[in-house]
């Protein structure tokens, strides 16, 4: 197998498993976007919505795909 191949074979791979999970978790995720707008409609407090909802995400994301979380 040539290495474009095996490449290609791994992505497809992954896309695969992406949906499968958003599939599955569908309304976790989007309760995830709800708080996210919700903290954007906060005057003031929405200027730190980039960082609280890039975390949020990626706890949501390390839960669900059951992945260890490093606390430090």
């Amino acid at each position: 197998m040539s290495p474009g191949i095996a490449v290609t074979h791994c992505l497809t791979q992954r896309v695969q498993s992406t949906r499968a999970l958003r599939k599955r978790n569908a309304t976790t995720v989007y309760i995830g976007g709800l708080i996210i707008a919700a903290f954007v409609s906060i005057p003031i407090v929405n200027l730190a919505t980039p960082l609280f909802a890039m975390a949020l995400m990626v706890h949501v994301h390390k839960c669900l795909s059951g992945a260890k979380l490093i606390v430090a």
